[in-house]
């Protein structure tokens, strides 16, 4: 993936989970006087543990795809979710 198209889909990406993080707000975080939003509040528990969690479906070609002999995955979701991971120096689990 050429480095304008990563960026732009990482864009896009980090837009859409501060919109639905704001969206949704988790328990105990506000967007009050604080000023704090959930997004925020979940980005830093992504920070302090380490670990961003990612749901995919390795069967849905052309995004996604498990090679059936090496089960390595491949695919946009997994290539933007490393970036994003290096973005935010944590370690992809799936």
């Amino acid at each position: 993936m050429h480095s304008s198209n990563r960026r732009s889909a990482l864009a896009l990406i980090m837009g859409l989970f501060a919109a639905t993080a704001q969206a949704q707000p988790a328990s105990g975080t506000s967007s009050g006087a604080s000023g704090t939003t959930a997004g925020s509040g979940r980005l830093e528990r992504i920070k302090a543990s380490g670990t961003l969690r990612v749901c995919i479906w390795p069967d849905y070609y052309g995004v996604t795809y498990r090679h059936p002999r090496t089960q390595a995955l491949a695919g946009i979701d997994i290539e933007l979710s490393v970036a994003l991971g290096q973005d935010i120096k944590a370690r992809v689990e799936y």
